[in-house]
């Protein structure tokens, strides 16, 4: 009989936190990849790993994530305050290196 590995307690608040990283982060790395209007709710559950009901629980848009991202420091990408701007203004800027 092979013992089974030790795994480490996760408190509720520790899985919470986990769970809403894993969505700023792959909102965070769509975004980069791509234009922010062009990235769906859809895509942002999906890079997250989670259920549909899961990042509504913590966003209720995709709109909701951005300030989620600068909350977390993902503030080195200088196109996140841009998408911020943009998701109050609906506006698309002309794209870099054009």
């Amino acid at each position: 009989m092979t013992a089974e590995p030790t795994r480490t307690p996760v408190t509720r608040a520790e899985s919470t936190a986990a769970t809403r990283e894993a969505i700023v982060h792959g909102a965070h790395r769509l975004f980069f990849e791509r234009h922010y209007e062009d990235v769906t709710f859809a895509e942002i559950v999906t890079a997250a790993g989670v259920s549909h009901q899961t990042v509504l629980n913590h966003f209720e848009s995709k709109e909701g994530v951005v300030p989620a991202m600068l909350e977390v420091g993902a503030t080195f990408h200088p196109w996140t305050r841009a998408v911020k701007s943009r998701s109050r203004t609906r506006t698309r800027p002309i794209p870099m290196g054009s």
